[in-house]
């Protein structure tokens, strides 16, 4: 572990340890607007903390859900305000701390162009494209009652796993980033599989009710 991702994950845990619930919904709202803090990092000691029995696990998994969702307000709410432009001037400035890039944006508009609602949903399972999916939600004017419902349960479901993970693995927590690094392109490569799922069955609901009509 580099010395920078060993600052971090220190922050964390003492982030955590000190504010305990608010603490989590905080550092995971950040993970949401700033891409080198990752969720990996944050549930994985929460789970080890609701193992020893200093957290519990519903109230884990719903502020940290709470904080996905007030960190990707911040990208939703400047995508449907300034649009694209505004995003991209964003990262042009401070691209280098936030840890974002134009190319990143425009892959994150691309898949959204095409696939929609379902990027919104999975897209939470793929780091630093968890934090890029919500700006063309904004930018295309995504309904906000729309985005927050696959927003809640597309990371209520990633929450959930890597707090269980950390549960399972207690004191050895942190080899969940590990397992993560060695299989992400497996993860992605299974999220682009159900996103295309998802997409043909759609397509297929909307075919067999047209022929209904």
């Amino acid at each position: 572990m580099s010395e920078l991702m060993k600052g971090i994950t220190d922050w964390i845990q003492q982030v955590i340890l000190t504010t305990g619930y608010p603490g989590i919904t905080f550092v995971m709202a950040l993970e949401n607007i700033v891409t080198p803090i990752p969720s990996e990092f944050v549930l994985p000691f929460a789970g080890f903390l609701i193992q020893k029995g200093q957290l519990d696990f519903i109230w884990t998994i719903v502020f940290a859900t709470f904080g996905v969702v007030v960190g990707g307000m911040f990208w939703y709410v400047l995508g449907r305000v300034g649009g694209l432009p505004v995003a991209y001037a964003a990262v042009d400035r401070f691209g280098r701390i936030i840890g974002i890039n134009r190319e990143q944006i425009d892959r994150a508009v691309s898949w959204f162009a095409h696939r929609g609602d379902a990027i919104i949903l999975f897209g939470r399972l793929i780091p630093i494209f968890r934090t890029l999916v919500s700006i063309p939600a904004g930018a295309s004017k995504m309904s906000l009652p729309r985005y927050l419902a696959l927003t809640i349960i597309g990371s209520g479901v990633w929450n959930i796993v890597l707090t269980v993970s950390g549960y399972l693995l207690g004191e050895r927590w942190e080899d969940i980033l590990k397992l993560v690094d060695q299989y992400e392109d497996v993860i992605i490569i299974v999220v682009v599989v159900i996103v295309v799922a998802f997409v043909l069955y759609r397509v297929y609901k909307l075919i067999q009710a047209r022929r209904a009509a």
